[in-house]
C-alpha cells in the first residue's frame, strides 16, 4: 500500500511548490529568428566544424597505412636477413598488408580532401557573412540581403551547394 501512495505523495509535493502561474499550460514560445548574416555563420561554423571532423579518418587511414607497411617491410627483412625468398605465408601476409595499405590510402586521400574543402568552404562563408547584418538601428536594404547567398542547387546535371556572392 505505501509504494503505491509515494509517486502520489511527490507528485502533489512537486505541484504544490510550483507558482500558480507556471502550472498554467502555455504556449512554447519561438524562438526569436537568426539574421542573414547569423543564419550564414551557423552554415558556416557547422560546415568547418564537419570538415574538422572528418580529419579524424584521415589520420587514422595515414597511421593504419604506415602500420602495414612497416609490417611488410618486417616480413621482407626477416627473410633477407635468413637469405631467403618469402614462402608462400609471408607473400599473402605481405599481400593482405599491401591491400590493406591501399584501401586506408584511399581512406585518408579521400577523407583529407574533403575536409579541406568543408574547413574551406565554411571558413569563407564565415568570413563572407560578416557585412551581411546592418548596423544596429538601420534596415537592410534589398541589395544587403542579397549580397551573399547559399541555395542548394538540384538538377539532372549535379546536386550540391551554390554560393553566390556580389561584391
Amino acid at each position: 500500500m505505501r509504494g503505491r501512495t509515494l509517486p502520489l505523495l511527490l507528485a502533489l509535493a512537486l505541484a504544490q511548490q510550483l507558482p500558480r502561474d507556471a502550472r498554467a499550460s502555455e504556449p512554447p514560445r519561438a524562438a526569436p529568428a537568426l539574421s542573414d548574416g547569423a543564419q550564414l555563420r551557423v552554415a558556416g561554423g557547422f560546415i568547418t566544424g564537419v570538415g574538422a571532423l572528418l580529419c579524424l579518418p584521415m589520420s587514422l587511414g595515414v597511421a593504419e597505412k604506415e602500420r602495414a607497411g612497416a609490417h611488410i617491410w618486417q616480413l621482407v627483412e626477416r627473410a633477407k636477413a635468413q637469405s631467403r625468398p618469402l614462402t608462400d605465408a609471408e607473400f599473402a601476409l605481405a599481400a593482405e598488408a599491401h591491400a590493406r595499405a591501399k584501401t586506408m590510402r584511399t581512406l585518408a586521400i579521400t577523407s583529407g580532401l574533403t575536409a579541406g574543402l568543408l574547413i574551406a568552404g565554411g571558413l569563407t562563408i564565415v568570413l563572407l557573412s560578416a557585412g551581411i547584418d546592418p548596423p544596429p538601428g538601420r534596415r537592410p536594404t534589398a541589395r544587403a540581403r542579397r549580397r551573399l547567398q547559399l541555395r542548394p542547387v538540384l538538377t539532372p546535371q549535379r546536386v550540391g551547394l551554390e554560393l553566390a556572392a556580389q561584391f
